[in-house]
């Protein structure tokens, strides 16, 4: 089969997208629950390398959008890295900066920070994406930081990663907090595509939303009930002045003790959703962080392993393809030079 019909192929079928919010204690800890969190934290450098053997089991391609702090070995060589200008949240607490100055970490609590060996280990996989999710978890809806702040986050990253011989080409914001004069820096700076926010007015954020206890118990309930749709979409809908909008499908929550007898019924939504998604030569994007399957590593596992078993079953019936960010907007700008890693025979 030549390299260009098989290109075709592929743009004619549904896709399942993955991304993956790769951030540590630098997600969490401005948030009340961080201190409790921390068992998670540790625990994702044990998920994060049984995901990948079952990416590379079921042929997974996935966007790892980590936080650039991440990248150092340590708080010394961090503190001597650091943006000449910082974010100036009105609330301090925001500010992994803040962290840095009122706590003292030493090496022992370096995995709660840092590992750059774990980032090396999924650019080695393959099919695997390595994202932004800015170089010090940045927030662009807070109150008192700046576009101008922004930028020099986003070139501190992209310094970082150089060295590294990286070209990062998509981002995902933390906290989901997307805003236009953001997306434009992104676009000035050489990014092609971005994750936005399901479809629906629940799922769209404005500053932080984490408190909106209507829109919370909305979601969640959605989970289980099919409230706000399948949330799939287009391929063609993706290409959005210039900047390639990858938007979110579903996020992938950790197995529940509490709700055990409904996760059967969150795995249905799930499964049905993608099904859809096959039939329909649509877009089904999951997403979650690693650090959720930090803690009932096994249960989690088992769960993302149905997942990704129904998705090999609609590969086989429907020839529903799994893609990563990067890749997906090279497919839609008809550009065949796809990273893609090749097919495997089951």
């Amino acid at each position: 089969m030549s390299k260009v019909k098989s290109l075709r192929d592929q743009t004619e079928s549904g896709k399942f997208v993955i991304s993956l919010d790769f951030e540590l204690f630098w997600g969490m800890h401005d948030l009340d629950i961080a201190e409790e969190y921390k068992g998670n934290i540790y625990g994702a450098h044990l998920a994060v390398p049984e995901m990948l053997k079952l990416f590379n089991q079921y042929d997974i391609e996935a966007t790892w959008a980590v936080v650039g702090m991440m990248n150092f070995e340590n708080m010394e060589a961090l503190k001597e890295n650091m943006p000449k200008e910082l974010p100036n949240y009105e609330v301090s607490k925001l500010s992994p900066y803040h962290l840095l100055s009122v706590q003292n970490y030493d090496n022992k609590d370096s995995k709660l920070f840092f590992a750059p060996e774990l980032i090396e280990l999924i650019e080695e996989t393959p099919g695997q994406e390595i994202g932004s999710h800015t170089f010090s978890h940045y927030y662009v809806l807070e109150k008192g930081q700046s576009v101008s702040e922004f930028k020099v986050d986003t070139k501190k990253f992209a310094e970082i990663m150089k060295t590294k011989d990286r070209r990062i080409e998509s981002v995902i914001f933390p906290r989901n907090q997307i805003s236009e004069p953001y997306l434009s820096v992104c676009r000035e700076l050489g990014y092609l595509t971005y994750r936005g926010n399901e479809k629906g007015w629940v799922y769209q954020i404005k500053d932080n939303d984490r408190k909106n206890y209507i829109k919370r118990g909305l979601r969640l309930i959605d989970m289980y009930v099919n409230l706000f749709g399948y949330q799939t979409y287009s391929p063609s809908s993706i290409n959005e002045n210039s900047l390639f909008n990858i938007k979110g499908s579903r996020q992938l929550k950790p197995v529940s003790t509490s709700l055990k007898p409904l996760e059967s019924r969150r795995l249905k939504r799930i499964l049905n959703s993608m099904t859809y998604a096959a039939k329909k030569a649509e877009i089904y994007h999951l997403w979650w962080h690693p650090h959720n399957f930090g803690t009932q590593l096994q249960e989690n596992l088992a769960f993302l392993k149905e997942i990704l078993e129904h998705y090999h079953y609609l590969k086989k019936q429907y020839n529903f393809q799994s893609i990563n960010m990067k890749n997906l907007a090279y497919e839609q700008r008809n550009d065949i030079t796809l990273e893609k890693t090749s097919d495997k025979e089951r």
